[in-house]
Parts: C-alpha cells; sequence; structure tokens
C-alpha cells in the first residue's frame, strides 16, 4: 500500500520497533504458515565488517570468529548475502542492506529455528533478526476451459489511451525505455510474442552492435560478444544484457532469467508487455514497452514459491534507475543523489501473511525513494480482509497493492480487499502467454500486471513524470463505476471503500487533461410508421436522437460531429449525421432535431442491432478526439405494454375469452402464490390479482364447469388448494386437498351428470387422484388413492362410453397409466411401469379407434404405450426430457410429436417414433418447456415454438429451418411453456410465454393461424392434453361448414363444432379450417351462427 492513502493504524507496530531497535530482538513472529522453518535472516550492525563466506570440504567458516564458533554449534548448513548486489548506499536509518544474510539451518538439525535465531541474536555485533517469509504467486488455473479474449484490455479502455497516439502515421503507443519488470518465476523470453519486447540493456553491449541478444542456429540467444564477466553499465550486476536470475538452479545469481518450467512468469510478463500489432498472440496495454525479466524462483523449487523476490526487486529497481543515468549516483535516503529519467515498474505476482519486516521494507523504500521505481504487488487469492490479515509486500509503504475485479466491475470472488488496497485491475479470465503458448488465468497475479502495463503506457506518453506523479495520477484517475451498484459489501458511508480508488482506466491516466471525454448517454427511438405501437418491430422505419456526456474532469469538447453507421445488412441508414456544436466538460449534447433515421427489413433477427457513432470533436492544443461508440437499439416483436415483470413465471398463460365479451384475457399464476387475470394491455381485471397463498407451478385451466353460460378459472396452488374463481375475483370455490398441488388441472365429464368435472394430481409420495365437482363435492370414489407424486393428468374418453379416463405418468414408482371412474367404482390400470421418473405430464393421442398414451422420462427416453401396455416406441435423447409433447398435422399420414430435452435439442418425430426430416434442432439451450404448434406465418403449415432455459426463444419450420426473424433473446431463463394466440384482433399472432422475472408478449408480425393447433399446453383451455388425428380423413371436396366432409352442411357438422367449441374433441388440419366460417381464427359460437345461417338457407 502506499504511505500517502495509508488508512490503517500502525501505532502499535510502531512502537513495537521503536522498542525492537535498541535491544536487538527479531522484529517479526514466527509462524510456520507464513515463513521458512529452515532459514532466517540477520543484519550486521552498520559499523561490523561485511561477511566474507567460504567452505571448505563442506565446512562453512567466515571471517567472524565468533560467527564460526555459532555456525557449529548450532548446525548451520549455509550463510549467503540475501542481497550481494546491494552497496553502502542502499540503506534505510541503521539497516545496510548489503549486511543482510540468509542463513540456511541443516535438516537433521534437532534444535528450532525460534533457538538458533534468538542465541544469533544475542551477539553484539548482530544488529536484528527476522524470519524469511514464503511468498507465493498469487494465481490459480481454474479448471474449466477459458475463452480466447482480453477482456481486461476494454476494462481499462487501453483502446481509447491508444487513439492519443498517431498510430496511422507511425507514431505507435509504448516507449522501449518504459521497463515492467516481472519479478516472478522467470520468463520465456524467446518466447514469439514476447521476444519483441524484451528489454536489451544496451549499456552491456560490449561488441556495440546494437543488440545483447541474437538469433542463432534457430534459436534466440544472449549475445556472446557481450558477455564479458564486466560490469559495463556501472549498475553492479554482470553482464545482465536482459535481466537478471537471483534465484539460478538452486539459489546462485546469473545472468540468464530464462525459464522451461515455470509459467507464472511468462503470463505476468505477457500481461505487462507482450508484443503489440505483431499480428500474432495477444497484446498488452503498455503496447511496445520493454519487458524486464527477473526470476526468482528456483528451477528445483515448486512454481508457487518466490525465493529471492526482493533481491529481484532491488535489481529490477537499479536497472531502471541506471537505464539512463549510468554515470549516476543515487545518493541515500535522507541523502538524494542524483535523478535518472528513467525508472522500472516492478510488479510483484505473490506475497504472504504475517508481520512486517524492516528488511523487506528497506529494500522497498530504497527501490522507491533512491531509484525511482514504481513498486506494485498482489493483494492475494484468499477473500480476506487485509484490514485484518497483513499481506506483504502489498501492504508495504510505497507499494501500489492491487485488488481483482472481474472485466465488468465486480469484485472477484478470490480477491484480497480491504482498506491497504489501493486499486482494482481485471484479474478473472487474462489471457496472456505461458511457456510455449498461452493460457487463461485468473488471480490477483494478473491484476497487478494489468494495472502496471497501464502505468507503462502513461509513463511512455509522460516521459517528464518521476515515480510520485505517476503513482499520484494512476490512482487519481481510476474509475469508481466499480462502486456504482456493485460491490456493496466493500464501502460504506463513510466514504471508505475496500477495492482502492477504482478500476485502473489507462484513458483517463494518460488523457484526461488533454482531450474531451465524449460518451454515450441515451436514446430516444421512435417509429415512423408500422403498426402504431411504440416499439420498433421489423419492416418499419424509425428516428433516433443520440444524446452525448462529456465526462467531468476532463476538457471542453468543441466541433462535435456524429455520424452513424450499422453493419447489420438489415439496417438502412438514412439520414446519418448530425452536428452537436460544443460540449463542455461535465455537460450533455443534445440530439432532439435533424434526428438519424433509418428503415429496418422484414427478416432481420429482432434484438439489440449495434449501431456505431463515431464522434470527432476538438480539445486543447493538438489534440482532437475520434473514437466510435456502440450502442444497441432494440428492434423488438414485443407487444404493447409487455413483458411485465413478475417472480418467476411457470404457469403457462391462459389466453381466452373468459367473459365472453369479445376481448382476449391473459389467465396465469407466479411463485408468489398470486393468480393474475389481465386484458390485452397488460392491465389487471378488478378482483385480481388473487392470493393462492404459496407457489403456483401449473397452469390455468377454464370452462363454463356448471353450464351457466359463464367460464369459470382454475387454479392449483402450493398451499394444498384448489380455487374456482368468476372473472370478478369472487372464489366460487376453496378445495383444500391436504396435499401438495403443484400441477396443472384438467376440465372434462368423468360421471354421468352433464355438468363438468376438475381432475388433478397431488404432488406427495403419496398422492391422490382428486375428481371434484363444481360446488367441492367429491366425484363418487375420489380421491382415489394412487399412493403416487404426479403433477398434472390427460382426460381423453378410452372405453367410448361417453366419459372420459383420467391418464397420468408419476415421479413414484414411474407409472404409466388410467383411472376408469367406472359409476362410482373407479380402478386404475398400470400399463407401463419405466426404470426413471416421468416429470412430464402425460399426453393422449387417437389414431382412428387407436390410443396412444406419451410421456418423457429423467432416463432420456420418451414413450409411447398403447391400450394394450404395449411400448409402441421408445425415443432416447442425451438428457432428461421433462417437457410434455405437443402435436401437430404434419400431412394426410403423419402427426409430429414434438418436445425438447436438457441436452440442448428439439425433437419433432412422427407416431411412429421416427425423426421427422430437418430434425432435430440443437437450439444452444436446454428446453425445460413444452413447445406450441401453430401457423405464424400463414402458410399452411405448422411452426414450433421452443424455449430454452439462457432465455432464448425459437421458432422453426415443419423443415427444421428457422422462421423469420427468430430467435429472440430475452436473457432471462424461460421456465413456463408458451401460449400462441390472436390478443388483439389483428389477425396476426402474439407469443406469451413465462420466464423467471417476467411474463413476455411477442407480437408476430405476419397473419397466421392456430384453429386446429396445438397452441397451448395441455393443448386447449380444458387442459385436456389430447389430440385426434385421422389419417383416413382427406376431404377431396372441401367445403365451409362440411365438417365430416360428407358433401352436406347439416347438423351432424353443427354437433362436431359444438365439441371443438367445448374442447370435447380437437379438430385437425381441415376440420379446422371447415369449421372457421368467419377466419377469425377461433372456433367459437359465431361459427356456429353461420353454420346454421348456411342450413337455414
Amino acid at each position: 500500500m502506499l504511505s500517502s492513502i495509508k488508512k490503517k493504524n500502525y501505532s502499535l507496530i510502531i512502537l513495537g520497533l521503536l522498542l525492537w531497535a535498541p535491544i536487538c530482538i527479531k522484529a517479526n513472529n514466527f509462524d510456520s504458515n507464513y515463513y521458512y522453518s529452515n532459514q532466517f535472516l540477520f543484519c550486521l550492525d552498520k559499523n561490523v565488517e561485511q561477511l566474507k563466506i567460504n567452505k571448505d570440504n563442506d565446512v562453512l567458516f567466515t571471517n567472524n570468529l565468533s560467527l564460526n564458533i555459532f555456525i557449529q554449534e548450532f548446525d548451520i548448513d549455509h550463510i549467503e548475502a540475501w542481497l550481494p548486489n546491494s552497496t553502502e548506499n542502499d540503506r534505510e536509518g541503521d539497516i545496510f542492506l548489503n549486511r543482510i544474510y540468509r542463513v540456511y539451518i541443516k535438516s537433521n538439525s534437532s534444535l528450532s529455528i525460534q533457538q538458533i535465531a534468538q542465541e544469533l541474536g544475542k551477539f553484539d555485533f548482530i544488529h536484528s533478526y527476522e524470519y524469511e517469509r514464503i511468498y507465493k504467486t498469487n494465481s490459480f488455473i481454474p479448471n474449466d476451459p477459458m475463452i480466447n479474449q482480453q477482456c481486461s484490455l476494454g476494462a481499462v479502455k487501453a483502446y481509447d489511451a491508444w487513439s492519443l497516439w498517431d498510430i496511422e502515421n507511425g507514431d505507435m503507443p509504448g516507449d522501449e525505455n518504459v521497463l515492467l519488470a516481472s519479478v516472478d518465476s522467470g520468463v520465456q523470453w524467446d518466447h514469439p510474442d514476447l521476444v519483441d519486447n524484451i528489454w536489451q540493456n544496451l549499456g552491456e553491449d560490449a561488441d556495440g552492435d546494437g543488440k545483447t541478444i541474437e538469433y542463432i542456429n534457430d534459436e534466440w540467444v544472449l549475445d556472446p560478444g557481450d558477455i564479458n564477466g564486466v560490469d559495463d553499465d556501472g549498475n553492479t550486476y554482470t553482464d545482465d544484457l536482459i535481466g537478471w536470475d537471483p534465484s539460478g538452479i538452486s539459489g546462485g545469481d546469473d545472468n540468464d532469467p530464462n525459464t522451461q518450467v515455470h509459467s507464472h512468469g511468462t503470463h505476468v510478463a505477457g500481461t505487462l508487455a507482450a508484443a503489440t500489432n505483431n499480428g500474432i498472440g495477444v497484446a498488452s496495454a503498455a503496447f511496445n514497452s520493454s519487458i524486464l525479466p527477473v526470476k526468482c524462483t528456483r528451477d528445483n523449487n515448486d512454481e508457487e514459491t518466490i525465493n529471492d523476490g526482493y533481491p529481484g526487486i532491488q535489481y529490477a529497481a537499479k536497472a531502471g534507475y541506471y537505464l539512463g543515468c549510468q554515470d549516476c549516483n543515487p545518493g541515500t535516503i535522507g541523502n538524494p543523489g542524483d535523478e535518472s529519467p528513467t525508472f522500472a515498474i516492478i510488479q510483484n505476482s505473490w506475497g504472504n501473511y504475517g508481520f512486517p519486516s524492516t528488511y523487506e521494507q528497506t529494500v522497498i523504500n530504497t527501490a522507491h525513494q533512491l531509484y525511482g521505481a514504481v513498486v506494485l504487488a498482489s493483494a492475494g487469492n484468499d477473500n480476506e480482509d487485509l484490514d485484518i490479515n497483513d499481506h506483504y509486500p502489498s501492504d508495504y509503504d510505497n507499494v501500489i497493492n492491487v485488488a481483482a475485479v472481474s472485466c465488468n466491475g465486480n469484485k472477484a470472488s478470490f480477491s484480497n480487499y480491504g482498506s491497504a488496497v489501493d486499486i482494482a485491475a481485471p484479474g478473472v479470465g487474462i489471457m496472456s502467454t505461458v511457456i510455449d503458448g498461452y493460457e487463461s488465468y485468473d488471480g490477483t497475479s494478473m491484476a497487478g500486471p494489468n494495472a502496471a502495463s497501464c502505468i507503462g503506457l502513461l509513463a511512455s506518453f509522460h516521459p517528464e513524470m518521476d515515480n510520485d506523479e505517476i503513482i499520484e495520477r494512476i490512482l487519481n484517475t481510476a474509475d469508481d463505476f466499480i462502486y456504482d451498484g456493485m460491490n456493496e459489501n466493500y464501502q460504506d458511508n463513510f466514504g471508505n471503500r475496500d477495492l482502492g480508488h477504482g478500476m485502473v482506466d489507462c484513458f483517463k491516466a494518460v488523457g484526461f487533461d488533454i482531450i474531451p471525454n465524449l460518451s454515450y448517454s441515451f436514446q430516444d427511438l421512435l417509429p415512423l410508421d408500422g403498426d402504431g405501437d411504440s416499439n420498433v418491430n421489423p419492416g418499419e422505419s424509425a428516428e433516433l436522437g443520440i444524446y452525448l456526456y462529456n465526462e467531468e474532469g476532463w476538457t471542453d469538447a468543441t466541433n462535435v460531429v456524429g455520424v452513424l453507421s450499422c453493419d447489420n445488412p438489415g439496417i438502412n441508414i438514412i439520414n446519418n449525421t448530425y452536428n452537436y456544436g460544443d460540449i463542455a466538460a461535465g455537460g450533455f449534447g443534445e440530439h432532439f432535431e435533424n434526428l438519424f433515421t433509418f428503415s429496418i427489413s422484414d427478416d432481420i433477427q429482432v434484438g439489440d442491432v449495434e449501431f456505431t457513432l463515431n464522434i470527432t470533436a476538438d480539445g486543447p492544443g493538438n489534440y482532437s478526439l475520434d473514437k466510435d461508440i456502440k450502442f444497441p437499439v432494440s428492434i423488438n416483436l414485443n407487444q404493447q405494454n409487455w413483458p411485465q415483470d413478475f417472480n418467476q413465471v411457470q404457469s403457462s398463460p391462459l389466453i381466452m375469452d373468459i367473459d365472453m365479451d369479445g376481448d382476449i384475457e391473459i389467465a396465469f399464476g407466479d411463485y408468489d402464490g398470486f393468480l393474475h387475470v389481465m386484458n390485452s394491455s397488460g392491465q389487471e381485471l378488478p378482483g385480481f390479482p388473487f392470493d393462492t397463498g404459496d407457489d403456483i407451478w401449473g397452469s390455468i385451466a377454464s370452462a363454463d364447469i356448471n353450464l351457466d353460460g359463464s367460464n369459470e378459472i382454475v387454479v392449483c396452488s402450493k398451499s394444498k388448494h384448489l380455487y374456482i374463481l368468476d372473472i370478478n375475483g369472487n372464489v366460487v370455490l376453496d378445495y383444500n386437498a391436504n396435499q401438495f398441488l403443484m400441477g396443472t388441472p384438467s376440465i372434462g365429464n368423468i360421471d354421468s351428470d352433464e355438468e363438468l368435472e376438475i381432475v388433478f394430481g397431488a404432488y406427495t409420495n403419496s398422492g391422490d387422484v382428486f375428481a371434484i365437482n363444481y360446488d367441492g363435492s367429491n366425484v363418487e370414489g375420489f380421491p382415489y388413492d394412487l399412493n403416487e407424486k404426479m403433477q398434472g393428468v390427460a382426460l381423453a374418453d378410452i372405453n367410448g362410453d361417453g366419459l372420459d379416463e383420467i391418464v397420468f405418468s408419476t415421479e413414484s414408482e414411474n407409472f404409466i397409466g388410467f383411472i376408469d371412474p367406472n359409476n362410482g367404482n373407479p380402478y386404475s390400470t398400470i400399463l407401463y411401469e419405466g426404470l426413471d421418473k416421468f416429470k412430464s405430464d402425460p399426453s393422449v393421442l387417437k389414431i382412428e379407434s387407436n390410443f396412444y398414451f406419451i410421456s418423457g422420462s429423467d432416463g432420456n427416453k420418451i414413450y409411447s404405450i398403447d391400450l394394450n401396455g404395449n411400448i409402441v416406441f421408445e425415443f432416447e435423447s442425451g438428457a432428461p426430457i421433462q417437457t410434455s409433447v405437443g402435436f401437430g398435422y404434419v400431412d394426410e399420414q403423419t402427426v409430429g410429436l414434438f418436445f425438447g430435452s436438457q441436452d440442448n435439442f428439439l425433437y419433432g418425430i412422427d407416431q411412429n417414433g421416427l425423426l421427422l426430416d430437418g430434425w432435430p434442432i440443437d437450439v444452444g439451450g436446454k428446453i425445460n418447456v413444452t413447445p406450441a404448434i401453430s401457423d405464424l406465418d400463414g402458410d399452411g403449415q405448422l411452426e414450433v415454438v421452443a424455449a430454452t432455459d439462457n432465455g432464448m426463444i425459437a421458432a422453426f419450420n415443419l423443415d427444421g429451418s428457422v422462421l423469420q426473424n427468430f430467435p429472440i433473446i430475452i436473457g432471462n431463463s424461460f421456465i413456463g411453456s408458451p401460449a400462441i394466440v390472436d390478443v388483439d384482433s389483428d389477425n396476426d399472432l402474439e407469443i406469451y410465454i413465462g420466464t423467471t422475472a417476467s411474463l413476455v408478449g411477442l407480437d408476430y408480425k405476419l397473419e397466421g393461424d392456430v384453429v386446429g393447433y396445438w397452441n397451448m399446453y395441455h393443448g386447449n383451455y380444458k387442459r385436456t392434453s389430447f389430440y385426434e388425428f385421422d389419417p383416413n380423413m382427406n376431404c377431396s371436396s372441401p367445403l365451409l361448414g362440411d365438417i365430416n366432409c360428407d358433401s352436406e352442411v347439416d347438423v351432424l357438422d353443427i354437433m362436431m363444432v359444438v365439441d371443438f367449441v367445448l374442447d370435447v374433441s380437437f379438430p385437425f388440419d381441415y376440420q379446422a379450417w371447415s369449421s372457421d366460417l368467419n377466419s377469425d381464427t377461433n372456433i367459437n359460437i359465431f361459427d356456429i351462427i353461420s353454420i346454421v345461417a348456411i342450413i337455414l338457407d
């Protein structure tokens, strides 16, 4: 963390250090979770001569006699300089970095590290000792594959920042003298996407050929002509041609930071400064700045262990300083020497917890104050509050502490947080270089280099700024949008924020004082023609006003001009230019006249269509703005006033003229337990919504149950109650079943009286089948004790007695069967017992005189069982089938069965279980809701409408091709089956369907037909799930009103139409056409009147 913004209370720590200094006790407490148990550090008194360390025949000795005795008595295996390239200048107070040594304890020692360290601390030549922290890299690789993208570049606004360079004329972003150091596990510096940006230390160019690496024998190598054993550039490191390796294979320094073992540092390096605009791999915000590889992990160690991070920091700092000032003297802290025009930006993607170390803080202070470095460190990956658990080096003064967020600004679930954090950067799904390739990593290890790369870009644009100015600017320009409506748990009402100043913003950091920052604010979109609603539909024209905002804190914008374009072939822009004039910083550019205009093709796929507004504007001086602003324009098929928000609408809507006043009503339930009845404009009818007391899962049924001339509304609730209501919301019946009612009620005739009955199943393991009358009395013999869990049932007259049998499929014993009411003595027949649960409601198909009972199972199969219990077919998909079947006329000999599966396919098969041509269709998401069928486009053939769990609604022609304007992306998961009806009597069809958050209404703009189609859940208003198909019914002389095709319109035809109106039977293709005499796509009382008129004439 940076001392200038430090919020923690370190008073106790400071007091402890003051007490520590004169009596030379240790500065950190030992914890084996955080510190090595076999090595520690000590510092000699400043007046004591530096150690000369030798080893002869495995005997370790130094130039200090007392220390030699200690070595033998206390099992010391080895001593080495911690920072071997430190000088007398590298100090702070009494801590001289060139007098700090690392002690290794023999592995077989019986003494604890505490005992050994405390004994060493008793010598008067020892200034102090500290336990050495175990540092681990702050990244982890998810176990799922990541998509190949770099959302981080857009998130930190690198693209906008690059526009401040004149790239077209060769002025490229970045600067080779800006050093971005990967102090990490090493860098595969010959990686094809890194080698062009690897720093070449020309101060060590002994042969004077202008390079320190060469391509020899098909490989990149350190230039042999430059390796002379001399510290040519005076930075205290010999032959550091491209970087340094303080760790080597097992601990020794060398001049090659390459690694073929550990990818972490290579990933960091690619994020820092991968070569950009080179036609391969990935890009970096710093574009063409230089990578300084520093290898701090020994090749024989675990990748996550950083052995020599602080020697690495010291090297990087000196390399940056001496790059621009080889003969300079940096001075000391408190007594600064020469300033260098160059400095290093040092990324440390590693850390651990514990107590602060004076030695480590001194390394960082000298790097920052003497050598002008910018030091960054990753905050850590444990979702820890850093106000409770200190993490180093990120918590040290003069360190930019970087937390991780996603590209959209949400805190990464793993990222540490707290007042010690200075800034946030993208750290989720970061694609970068690894050894011999590319991979996507998550971690604050990735967030840190994203922030550092932006700092590198800033430093290349403002080479006159020193490290403190760079740091102040990068923090003060961070985008605090990450606190707007997100990350609410990481801020309070007093201005305290746990993710720093905000997300790093390259663009603002570089350009806020030289250029305006114009952005899209909002739009006014109005149709110019069409169907009279406020939605812009396919085939219409529209006008568009775009309002701009010039962000406060940037410069004023003058001469602002916007030019509109769109790459979608379905959009034709007519008026594309508008002059906004001048827009002051913090002001809006209004657009209410001379609006953009465009036309839309009939066949465009609806949804959000991307438009681009090219904005040009002038700023102060020689800088001008030229940027493309992309924004969506909604081209939709939304029915006016829809969608409307509700909590989980699994209930497929009932859409009918319930009160028979000529206007359609829409009835459905939600998970809040409300029954809604609305008009086509989305307004609740008086008396609604009605509270059933708990979730409504099933759909609503309706019919004139008591034959009084008025329809009733029937709903089941998880509250264990079934309700009958009238159209005014009055409760006609409240029936308590004392069992969960999760399914759809069905209405039919199962006894000898004329009135209708309501049938429904219970969703418990010991569930009953209920059949009740209008007055709430049980039909004789009911409830029937089936002892099975089920949702909905189907009704059909199977035995030809004029009364319905009750068809069920169950989840407990996995039955398909039916109940015969048998005049008050009901009995059940089990037709099939499966191996897997039947979670879809059953459907009944009648072909001529044969009945087929159809249901899908969790065993990935859909079954068709005949009346004798024989399997007609079992069709297998790739996943569980939880939708029911929708039926549709294919041709004179074929009925189509349509259903979805959780394998992402929509299936179409015939009555024999054979796939229809063009099916199945991959829809890209699980289908858990039953499809609906109608003739949406009026071509005389069916279309199938299905919806997925990932928010897509699709429609397909009979041949499997996609219907015009589809698919449509809604966003919320679809959980209710679609219903297709002409709601507003305009001859085109509307589709209504429930999602987890709304009821959606779509207005398809072609004239269509629903008569004779399975256009709603369970096929009809009574929800009987019964479909009749007669392949022999081929009318050679079609005639309106001649329903039975006997060439005469008579009372027999009237009786058939009455059955259709009452949902007693279901019309197939010709019957549907012949019954709809007034061609209003509905079979109703008006068609009966028309047939009567024909007969009377």
